[in-house]
């Protein structure tokens, strides 16, 4: 983690002003008085004694990430970060030795700000860049492949999720909607509601039974699809009593089928099972390593271990959760 406390909570102002610059100026109005209770947040009443526990962090070193977005692992454990602050992306082994970065190159090996990756069946890697209104592939190595999506869709991707199935479910931060493509960028299906229309989505995540996850940044919510795309029901918080979100970003489902979403505001990440019951929280309040100041993208490894883009110390931090 690097120098102290202080620095790390400026670097949070920053972040949240830069919220306004892309588009979520429109969230603070609801954040003023929408949660009296997040500082009780680690008190709910109902929640599960055995938490995450905290293991280490990524890229906290001098030269590592600024401002990043998403992190994914491939098949070998490698970690790939997307960092807005150097328009790059940066590639670390699993216990945080950094490898390579690579995307300040030429033509369509340039990123403006990259944001949502995942790895594709083949380990490739698929992003989105945000600026560049895109999505491509490139080798673990930072080898542009081919795009498959690009700025003629008329779409502002965010976040990308793969399902089982390999479908990739990207935030279409322009549109208010979740698009389903395959791996060649093929529009499968459309994820949106009519009735109470998505605001500024992030996150997203496929549970086991292929329902699809949403974080509704816009409307402090977390809405849940089906896997045809329609609405069944949207969670606002949850404790006992229950508290509101504050602002969601991130989500991830677990081989358990547990969901871990990412209250940015308040610091934490909220763990819900699959009826959409908050379980757990964490981590605790309090300062100390493991304590998160902007938690944003989340991702499940296959081995047990949690890891949270945390955007106000610049680094990833990897949890336990076994």
């Amino acid at each position: 983690m690097r120098a102290a406390r202080v620095a790390a909570s400026i670097a949070s102002l920053c972040l949240v002003t830069g919220l306004i610059v892309y588009g979520g100026v429109f969230l603070w109005p609801g954040l003023a008085g929408s949660n009296p209770l997040l500082t009780e947040l680690g008190i709910t009443g109902d929640e599960d004694k055995q938490v995450p526990e905290y293991l280490y962090s990524i890229g906290s070193e001098k030269d590592g990430p600024v401002r990043p977005n998403a992190v994914a692992v491939d098949g070998k454990d490698r970690v790939y970060i997307t960092d807005a602050g150097t328009a790059k992306v940066f590639v670390y082994s699993a216990k945080g030795r950094k490898i390579s970065e690579w995307g300040q190159g030429r033509g369509q090996a340039d990123f403006s700000f990259p944001n949502g990756l995942v790895v594709a069946g083949d380990g490739s890697l698929i992003i989105a860049d945000s600026v560049q209104k895109n999505i491509r592939v490139f080798s673990p190595e930072g080898r542009y492949i081919k795009t498959i999506m690009d700025n003629t869709a008329g779409i502002k991707p965010g976040s990308l999720t793969r399902g089982i199935d390999g479908v990739i479910y990207v935030s279409d931060l322009m549109n208010n909607r979740v698009l389903a493509v395959d791996e060649n960028g093929r529009n499968l299906k459309e994820v949106s509601d009519t009735r109470e229309p998505l605001s500024y989505p992030q996150g997203t995540a496929v549970d086991k039974e292929g329902r699809i996850w949403v974080a509704d940044s816009g409307n402090f919510s977390v809405a849940i699809f089906d896997h045809q795309g329609t609405i069944i029901k949207k969670i606002t918080g949850g404790g006992e009593p229950e508290t509101p979100f504050s602002m969601v970003r991130g989500i991830a489902v677990d081989k358990v089928g547990k969901v871990y979403i990412s209250d940015t505001i308040s610091h934490h990440i909220r763990v819900f099972d699959s009826t959409g019951r908050q379980v757990s929280i964490f981590p605790g309040t309090g300062e100390g390593e493991g304590m998160l100041v902007f938690p944003a993208g989340i991702f499940v490894h296959d081995d047990g271990s949690l890891y949270v883009v945390d955007r106000g110390t610049g680094d990833i931090k990897v949890f336990s959760l076994n």
